[in-house]
């Protein structure tokens, strides 16, 4: 090997390392202020502890016991920050969120239907609403998913549940509603429409251990189904 090749290759090395180490500093460099969350989740009583993302996707839990602790609306804020920071169709965006403490809304939103029964005891209500007919349509067969703004607004809701869950609230998504009804209940307008109900507090209890998942092995298929 010559002098010339040896330098050559010592020289790409040297500014790989250089650019591995600028690449580092970045990723330790704050965020702005109003994208920081953080770093240590606080329980209602004053616990502190670190939540990593793993750690809140395999420990979240859906809650339907709840304090009667008011929830901060600062934290409240953050929770539907979480939520905006969530994919969508081209950045579309089409969500919206309503935050209701009332005690006649949640009372409402809980007649005539079988699974909102904790709601009316629930301290924060938050309802979930997607920007339908403008959203990207994604295929037009009647089975699938043909609006974009379902999924983004799925998205969102998963960031929210697992914000709430790093800040030590307890969260349960709720798809017994009718439409209408919520329409007309929080004055949503067209093209909006209401796509979950996201109960909000500080957990009263735990509840019991997650049902078993089923294994990776069994739900992965490589290249082909």
């Amino acid at each position: 090997m010559d002098c010339e090749s040896t330098f050559s290759q010592f020289f790409l090395l040297a500014c790989q390392r250089q650019k591995t180490q600028q690449f580092a500093e970045r990723l330790n460099e704050p965020a702005p202020v109003n994208l920081r969350y953080p770093p240590m989740a606080y329980s209602r009583e004053g616990e502190r502890s670190e939540m990593d993302a793993i750690t809140a996707i395999q420990t979240r839990r859906s809650v339907r016991h709840f304090k009667s602790d008011p929830v901060p609306d600062e934290l409240v804020r953050q929770v539907v920050q979480a939520a905006g920071y969530a994919p969508s169709a081209h950045n579309g965006q089409p969500w919206e969120f309503i935050v209701t403490r009332n005690d006649d809304n949640k009372r409402k939103l809980d007649e005539g239907h079988k699974y909102t029964r904790f709601l009316p005891r629930t301290p924060v209500v938050i309802v979930v609403c997607a920007r339908f007919p403008e959203s990207p349509r994604r295929i037009s067969e009647a089975k699938g998913v043909q609006y974009m703004c379902v999924q983004d607004s799925a998205a969102a809701i998963q960031n929210m549940l697992l914000a709430a869950h790093a800040l030590g609230l307890g969260t349960c998504w709720v798809g017994d509603f009718t439409d209408s009804d919520v329409k007309e209940m929080f004055g949503i307008p067209d093209p909006f429409a209401p796509v979950a109900l996201i109960a909000l507090g500080y957990p009263e209890k735990m509840p019991p251990r997650a049902p078993k998942r089923r294994d990776v092995e069994e739900i992965i298929h490589w290249e082909k189904f």
